[in-house]
């Protein structure tokens, strides 16, 4: 090894120290100024940020790898079983070394917002392995670090499917709760009346953000979601009770459909709101309680009510750029 190579390659007190690191990572024993002291103590010398990338990429799956077998044990070894360990690692060629720095820099530091526009439907996949698929006029923000992977979703519709990682929770936060999840795939739903989330696959905690209007308790609450339950909060922080919910009808937007059985009218007409983005009302209180039945592909606005009108006793009032007001009809026999 030539004496440049020597100036950014790291020596053996590099490796154990990055050891010693990622160790107190996976422990949990880490917060804010743990998080200041690693970045200090990465700064003071470039080779520490390639020895802790090193030890990062045994421990984590990056850029759709899988860890190595060993990685699982690192946690308990003990100081001087990392010695031996560090020291089989250090012949490992600087392409590796390099590997590992560009996956650092790339998975575990990422923070990106995300928008959609209204009727669009996108697909996001992320570098740890999860998607998120959005409904149109949504928006979150997406911020990875070291120890977890967090998601903000501030409006609209957002379904995750998560990968599994042992040591980074994957986090999705909104106004009244946030939701860790492992390996699991469920809907979050932020409205102008609040927030739902709907578990599909996997299991997952939903905590409240504050303690809920009802509670006199000064703890926030935990919740766990089974498939097939779901839970809302209301923009006051009320929450409901957990109940079952209609996973067709949750997860129809992601292919531009509309699926309602026995809900009013209401509700469809909300669903119709949402998906593009129009003003449409229900004026008439009795109309909007009215029961319906609804399977319907929504790709087109105006061949979407065309085809509502031709299927309910209903008509609505189309003026351009006014409101469009739903009307009862008397229906064709």
């Amino acid at each position: 090894m030539n004496s440049n190579s020597d100036l950014t390659y790291p020596d053996e007190t590099s490796f154990e120290e990055a050891a010693e690191w990622v160790a107190r990572i996976e422990s949990g024993r880490f917060n804010n100024a743990s998080q200041a002291a690693l970045q200090n103590w990465l700064q003071a010398d470039p080779r520490r940020t390639v020895a802790f990338a090193r030890m990062q990429n045994i421990l984590d799956r990056t850029a759709g790898h899988e860890l190595v077998a060993e990685s699982s044990q690192v946690s308990r070894r003990k100081p001087r079983t990392l010695n031996l360990w560090t020291r089989f690692w250090i012949p490992v060629t600087a392409s590796i070394a390099t590997a590992a720095l560009a996956a650092l820099l790339i998975f575990p530091l990422t923070s990106m917002a995300i928008n959609t526009a209204p009727g669009e439907i996108r697909v996001v996949k992320l570098g740890d392995g999860s998607t998120i698929t959005l409904r149109g006029n949504s928006t979150l923000r997406v911020d990875f670090g070291f120890t977890r992977r967090v998601i903000d979703v501030s409006a609209g519709e957002a379904a995750f499917d998560v990968a599994h990682h042992l040591f980074k929770p994957f986090v999705v936060r909104s106004e009244n709760f946030q939701v860790v999840a492992v390996g699991t795939v469920f809907d979050v739903s932020v409205t102008e009346v609040g927030s739902t989330v709907t578990l599909i696959e996997g299991e997952v905690d939903v905590t409240d953000a504050a303690p809920v209007v009802s509670d006199m308790s000064c703890s926030p609450r935990n919740i766990r979601l089974l498939p097939g339950q779901q839970v809302a909060y209301r923009h006051d922080g009320a929450r409901s009770a957990v109940q079952r919910a209609d996973l067709v009808q949750v997860t129809a937007w992601q292919d531009n459909r509309i699926e309602l059985q026995s809900r009013p009218l209401q509700e469809l007409v909300d669903e119709l709101n949402r998906t593009f983005y129009r003003d449409i009302q229900v004026i008439d209180p009795e109309l909007a309680k009215v029961t319906v039945n609804i399977s319907l592909k929504v790709d087109d606005f105006d061949l979407t009510l065309d085809r509502l009108e031709k299927q309910l006793p209903i008509a609505f009032d189309r003026q351009a750029g006014k409101q469009i007001v739903v009307h009862s009809r008397t229906p064709n026999r």
